[in-house]
């Protein structure tokens, strides 16, 4: 006996939501570490002071980015953030009229949420207490 169809309809909802936060959460973390490299330098240090980052380094070579450089990786996430259905990230982007730098601060603020390890990224780069300021 099948699903009942509000019920695949809601899974399939809770999954367009958990990509959509995904790919916007790598989206904003890449913008982060190329905002760190343009005013701190080369990627090894960053990458050895916050080992959390190389995470997101392999999740964006698994999504098809590694030869790109991180603004070039960020511009290709843009493409395709607007090109996909749109879940929650995207209509309140849309709702609020913002361009995907104005929803990814949205973002930011809750990276340390989805992943405590980045709240000391965020802090080194422009943050207390794990929040952006």
């Amino acid at each position: 006996m099948g699903a009942h169809p509000a019920t695949e309809t809601a899974r399939h909802a809770e999954v367009g939501a958990a990509l959509d936060l995904q790919a916007w959460q790598l989206r904003c973390t890449l913008a982060l570490m190329d905002a760190a490299l343009a005013h701190h330098g080369a990627l090894e240090p960053l990458l050895a002071r916050h080992p959390v980052l190389q995470a997101t380094l392999d999740d964006a070579a698994a999504a098809g980015l590694a030869d790109l450089t991180l603004g070039e990786a960020v511009a290709r996430l843009d493409e395709r953030l607007a090109g996909a259905p749109p879940g929650p990230l995207a209509r309140l982007q849309r709702a609020l009229g913002l361009g995907a730098d104005g929803i990814a601060c949205f973002v930011l603020a809750a990276l340390p949420d989805c992943d405590p390890a980045l709240g000391a990224v965020i802090d080194e780069l422009h943050g207390l207490g794990g929040r952006p300021t």
